[in-house]
């Protein structure tokens, strides 16, 4: 997925759809009309090359935990050799 070519209102929208917000809540959270964020959720999976919402929720659960692999990767490798026994 590239998250690049997304508007902020298209990423401030992602946010509220990942929190779990209904589309109604999503408008009144975002001062637009429900048929707007529909409309903006068009222009996503336009963009994105995907499905409805729930499809929306795997790739955005999926991107976390590879960011979150990478980071524990990246944490692993700096506290590796350390000439320090674990504590218990």
């Amino acid at each position: 997925m590239n998250f690049n070519k997304l508007t902020e209102r298209e990423i401030a929208l992602l946010e509220l759809v990942k929190g779990g917000y209904s589309t109604k809540e999503i408008a009144d959270r975002l001062n637009i009309s429900p048929h707007t964020v529909k409309a903006h959720m068009g222009s996503l999976h336009s963009k994105l090359d995907i499905e409805p919402r729930f499809t929306i929720l795997q790739g955005l659960a999926r991107q976390a935990r590879i960011e979150r692999e990478q980071q524990c990767s990246t944490h692993e490798k700096t506290t590796t050799g350390s000439k320090t026994p674990p504590t218990r």
